[in-house]
């Protein structure tokens, strides 16, 4: 029975979600952390106007969590709501620690049409 509602649930969240971010401008999100034995955690949200949705989290495991993985990850997660949500994305943001400064020049770099740039 609980698995039947969340899936519901699930469902109705995907198509609203779908609904509200057909053709809007947003700006992506991305946020890595460790945990506190180091485990490395990536996460991807889009920022519309007052909202933010939840994208995706990645585990990058054993894979470093460099600035040009976390390029790849901007890049595949951009590719993925261009297609699912037929979403304009405008901007990248991300923390100010060096990978993510790294991460912001290689974005712009391949990006010409997006601003990407750190929070304070």
């Amino acid at each position: 029975m609980g698995s039947k509602i969340l899936d519901t649930i699930y469902e109705d969240v995907k198509v609203k979600m779908k609904n509200e971010l057909e053709g809007v401008k947003a700006v992506l999100i991305q946020d890595r952390w460790s945990s506190s034995v180091n485990d490395p955690a990536i996460s991807h949200s889009l920022h519309v106007v007052f909202s933010t949705y939840f994208i995706a989290s990645d585990d990058p495991g054993i894979e470093k969590a460099s600035a040009e993985y976390c390029a790849q990850l901007i890049q595949k997660t951009i590719a993925v709501i261009q297609k699912k949500y037929k979403c304009t994305i405008i901007g990248v943001i991300a923390d100010n620690c060096s990978t993510m400064k790294a991460m912001q020049r290689l974005i712009k770099e391949r990006f010409t049409n997006l601003e990407a740039y750190g929070c304070n």
